[in-house]
């Protein structure tokens, strides 16, 4: 009679799993931005004496603006034109995620500066809601 050596069976141990950190959690306020969103806050004769270069980098600062932190101050610079735009405070106002916005533009000759409430629902893009 041979005797072999005793060998349990092999267990599978899966690998554990961690939360992910806040900073990867999905979240809430990532929509769409109409570009109406943005320019609604300023007088119409701003929009039409900036460029279409100019408003696209104003654009993609507001889309940055609108995903970091309270309190951070995004800007831009175009040879004689800057911009900064902050959230300064954010909220649930009904059903709807809020971010209120602050954005400044500045020119050698004047300085415009606007704010508002934007809102965004589950699965719809931002709008906004008071200026």
């Amino acid at each position: 009679m041979i005797i072999r050596p005793y060998f349990p069976p092999p267990v599978y141990l899966p690998p554990p799993v961690y939360a992910p950190p806040y900073y990867e959690a999905p979240r809430p306020w990532v929509g769409p931005v109409p570009a109406a969103v943005i320019w609604d806050l300023f007088p119409r004769d701003l929009y039409d004496s900036l460029s279409y270069g100019v408003r696209t980098t104003h654009e993609r600062v507001f889309v940055a603006a609108l995903t970091s932190e309270i309190g951070v101050t995004q800007s831009w610079r175009s040879r004689q034109l800057r911009g900064e735009i902050t959230v300064i405070d954010e909220g649930f106002y009904g059903s709807s995620f809020c971010r209120d916005v602050v954005q400044t533009i500045r020119t050698p000759w004047f300085k415009r500066t606007a704010d508002g409430r934007v809102c965004l629902r589950r699965g719809q893009a931002w709008r906004l809601v008071t200026y």
